[in-house]
This record gives structure tokens, C-alpha cells and sequence, in this order.
């Protein structure tokens, strides 16, 4: 039975084997480098507001799909906006999992009366960009050339979804 719910410090693990398995080898993630235990712990510890959670999609046994808010700027005057992030288990890709924990995340910006989620997603992944489009994100732009992982120049397309006045 699926579960989606907040992220506990237990999940990391699950967590950080599905975002070092894009690391390694997606451009789902422009990380380069498996994050230390230090860094999960304190990427971690930055998401325990109720404004910018982690949530997980937990089947009894394992994490296989996470996803969080994060704060799109530190300027006090963008509060009202949250970079959305969604990662799905290799293996259950396709499935509609991104899909769930994309809605969940959603809702959650709404409770918390976040105005605005942004995304960045790489030119190459398609899955996300259709996930982006199906939801309603509006493309506002391209970075040309702004990242490199494997070797490759890659764009990042730039999106947005308002949620309305806070």
C-alpha cells in the first residue's frame, strides 16, 4: 500500500539512493557528486518547516519517490514562491508516481498559501518537461548553455505554475 507522507530523518537513505542514482546518471540533478553525510543531513534539516517539506512516496518497504519545496530565493520579498523538486525510483518510472507526489506537493503550496512553485528541469527530460505541461506549468524561459554533467552542454528550461494571491 502506497503512503505518501513528510520525510523523517529514517528516509535518507531511501532519499539519497534515488537522487545519487540520477546523480551518477541522469540529468534529473545537475549534482555531480553523491551529497556526504554532513550535506543529506543538512539539506535535511533545511526542509523541517512546515512552508518547504520533504515528502515521500513509502510502499512499507522503500522510498520510491520523494519530493520537496524549497525556498526560490533568500530575499525576503520572494517568500511567496518555492522551487518544486520530484525524483522518482528508477525502477518505477512511468508509473504515475511523479504525478502523485507532484499533486501532493501542490496541494501542500496551497495549505501553506505559497503563491508561486518554479521549476528547472533539463532540456533533455522529456518525462519532466510532459509532467510540467499535464500540470499546468507555464514555460517562462531557457538558460542556453548555463550546465555541463557527462561531458555535455545542457540547457535548463525554466517554469512556473501561480497558485494566486497569499
Amino acid at each position: 500500500m502506497l503512503k505518501i507522507r513528510r520525510a523523517a530523518a529514517s528516509d535518507l537513505p531511501g532519499i539519497f539512493a534515488i537522487h545519487d542514482d540520477e546523480v551518477l546518471h541522469g540529468t534529473a540533478t545537475l549534482d555531480e557528486q553523491p551529497f556526504t553525510e554532513q550535506r543529506r543531513n543538512e539539506w535535511f534539516l533545511a526542509h523541517a518547516g512546515e512552508r518547504h517539506p520533504v515528502l515521500v512516496a513509502d510502499d512499507g518497504e522503500q522510498i520510491l519517490a520523494w519530493g520537496s519545496l524549497s525556498p526560490w530565493s533568500q530575499e525576503s520579498g520572494c517568500r511567496r514562491a518555492a522551487e518544486v523538486r520530484v525524483f522518482v525510483h528508477k525502477n518505477c518510472r512511468r508509473e504515475g508516481l511523479g504525478r502523485t507526489m507532484l499533486q501532493e506537493l501542490i496541494t501542500h503550496a496551497r495549505a501553506v498559501e505559497l503563491g508561486a512553485l518554479l521549476s528547472r528541469v533539463t532540456s533533455e527530460s522529456q518525462t519532466s518537461l510532459e509532467l510540467q505541461a499535464e500540470f499546468g506549468f507555464r514555460h517562462v524561459g531557457t538558460l542556453r548553455h548555463v550546465a555541463s554533467k557527462f561531458g555535455r552542454m545542457l540547457d535548463v528550461e525554466l517554469f512556473e505554475l501561480e497558485l494566486g494571491p497569499v
